[in-house]
């Protein structure tokens, strides 16, 4: 592979074993067994940067006490990552602030420091072009640092005007980027400062203050997207009525949206007395029945117009001939999955993919801990140990993955949940007017009774399921993996366990089976009772008139003990499912 083609040049030194070699001194009559290297590598991009500065040196960033990492890695992925981000989400970015319901933010001290500042980083990435443009040993590097930098800032500076022109009184997006600007930023500084204190060769130290003073104004930045803007001058839809106590979760910033300390008032109101009707926030517009239903019924309208019906153009005459369809009825064609695809499944994608993210960190823990067990202990004679600072990182690192895991989970179970409630005020929406309606003929054919259990029980199993609707493809993801990772440290043993996971997959369909058809048997009975305290309730004077109370009580308590029965069955159902699924594990 020739130098300098763009490609990656290996080079391997010894075996792969997670120890290196310190500096020693052997003869040949010493009895101490020679240290193995570890494996260093190197990749070199020729055409961004000069031969004598690799991409990666494994020797010099993680095989040595003093790491360090090459300029070549500072000015390429250490900016390229947190700037390709802010570019990737800048187009949705966009498209949601075009799509808000407020309007004009008036400039306030916030916006207007977060703005000059932006514009002072632009400044500093211009001047860094102009110096590096103009130096002799400037390298292709130097330049495209300073001018991915400048489009950045100028980005940034776009975002935080356009929101306020849009009535966005808090960015996630710039947040989260300031937050990644200032991870990828802090090696950067520890390099610098380091070779300008303790190397023989000191670096720039024109770049040294440039570079400095961009993080601390990034980490400026970032404490400023901690606090919310003022409130927009005109919001779209926003009625007088001050009466009730605005949800506070629409005037909160991502940080608190995501720890939830949102909630937090309430919480400490109900921890020191009993909350009262009068604690209580107004339900978020986002999530009231007047704003997700329309979304539904604009997808289920044409599917309800169009069931068991077929337009065709005559050519000739230039009619239209209204046929009715022969193959299905109109009650068969009907289904309520592709208008809630198309109503609410891209929030749905969004929470899957925070499904997904926390499934991959639910792995990245036990590989962690398995490096910090073999950082401990030394698996080889006449190795040495690595070094601190790696343990230092593998314990840092396990912290952070499990503090983005838990916001991970949380935030896609609240999501979901979000989705869920959406859906059950859609469809009850959607039969509540469809029972106001309903012609006199079609009502033969229902009861009451069926159609309140229609809107307050089934409607409620599907928003119920949607949570773990995700788990169809996150299970065999996470069995896969865990198989795969266990394969790797016990061998064929992993097969015994396997094959308990299979044998358990036919009782856990059976048992299935067995709920389901439990379920309905009580479904059956509760639409029977229902009917029932119907027909009682509209005859009660002629069932006081002739004293049958007791007859008609009696034929109740009995359809409710035959449900109560149904639920035992239920109960012991569930019980012996948590046994099994509880000794599972061990048997695995």
């Amino acid at each position: 592979m020739a130098e300098g083609d763009g490609l990656a040049n290996m080079v391997v030194e010894g075996d792969n074993l997670p120890y290196f070699e310190d500096t020693l001194t052997t003869t040949a009559d010493s009895d101490v067994p020679e240290p193995i290297n570890a494996t260093d590598w190197t990749y070199k991009m020729g055409w961004l940067c000069p031969e004598t500065d690799p991409l990666l040196d494994t020797s010099v960033s993680w095989n040595t006490q003093s790491p360090d990492i090459s300029v070549c890695l500072q000015k390429s992925l250490l900016i390229w990552v947190p700037c390709g981000f802010l570019w990737v989400m800048a187009p949705f970015l966009i498209y949601r602030l075009y799509r808000s319901k407020s309007l004009y933010i008036p400039h306030t001290l916030l916006n207007i420091i977060q703005t000059v500042l932006a514009a002072g980083l632009g400044l500093f990435a211009g001047a860094d072009l102009i110096y590096f443009a103009t130096k002799e040993s400037g390298d292709t590097v130097d330049v495209l640092d300073p001018i991915i930098r400048g489009l950045t800032w100028l980005l940034v500076v776009a975002i935080i005007q356009l929101g306020r022109v849009r009535g966005s009184r808090n960015s996630a997006v710039l947040w989260i980027f300031w937050f990644v600007f200032i991870l990828f930023s802090l090696p950067r500084l520890y390099s610098q400062m380091r070779r300008e204190i303790d190397s023989e060769t000191p670096s720039d130290l024109t770049e040294v203050i440039s570079n400095t003073l961009t993080l601390v104004i990034a980490v400026v930045q970032w404490v400023l997207a901690f606090f919310m803007d003022a409130k927009p001058a005109y919001i779209v839809g926003e009625g007088p009525d001050d009466s009730t106590i605005p949800c506070p979760e629409t005037t909160s910033s991502f940080p608190s949206i995501i720890t939830f300390s949102w909630f937090d008032s309430l919480a400490w109101t109900g921890y020191k007395r009993t909350i009262l009707d009068a604690d209580l926030w107004e339900l978020n517009p986002r999530d009231q029945s007047a704003t997700v239903a329309p979304v539904f019924d604009n997808n289920w309208g044409p599917k309800l117009k169009a069931a068991n019906l077929t337009s065709r153009g005559n050519v000739d005459g230039g009619e239209v001939v209204i046929e009715t369809g022969k193959k299905k009825s109109p009650k068969e064609s009907l289904s309520i999955f592709l208008p809630l695809v198309k109503s609410f499944g891209m929030s749905f994608l969004l929470g899957s993919v925070l499904k997904f993210f926390h499934d991959i960190m639910v792995f990245i823990a036990p590989m962690l801990l398995r490096r910090i067990i073999a950082f401990s202990e030394p698996v080889c004679e006449g190795c040495t140990q690595s070094p601190v600072w790696q343990g230092i990182l593998y314990a840092i690192a396990l912290l952070l993955v499990a503090l983005f895991q838990t916001i991970l989970l949380s935030t896609y179970f609240y999501w979901m949940y979000l989705i869920g409630l959406w859906t059950k005020s859609a469809l009850i929406s959607a039969l509540y007017r469809k029972s106001l309606t309903v012609t006199a003929e079609s009502k033969k054919g229902s009861t009451s009774g069926e159609i309140v259990n229609l809107m307050s029980v089934d409607c409620q199993k599907i928003g119920d399921i949607l949570p773990y609707l995700n788990m169809l493809w996150s299970s065999p993801l996470q069995i896969t993996v865990a198989i795969y990772l266990l394969y790797q440290i016990l061998g064929a043993s992993v097969i015994a366990g396997l094959v308990v996971m299979i044998v358990l997959i036919p009782v856990n369909g059976f048992s299935a089976a067995i709920t389901r058809k439990l379920q309905v048997k009580m479904m059956k009975q509760k639409d029977i009772r229902v009917k029932k305290m119907n027909e009682l309730l509209s005859g009660m004077k002629i069932l006081k008139l002739y004293a049958w109370e007791p007859s008609f009580m009696q034929e109740v308590v009995d359809i409710r003990n035959s449900e109560l029965k149904i639920l035992l069955n239920i109960g012991y159902l569930s019980a012996a499912i948590s046994f099994i699924w509880t000794c599972a594990p061990f048997l695995v």
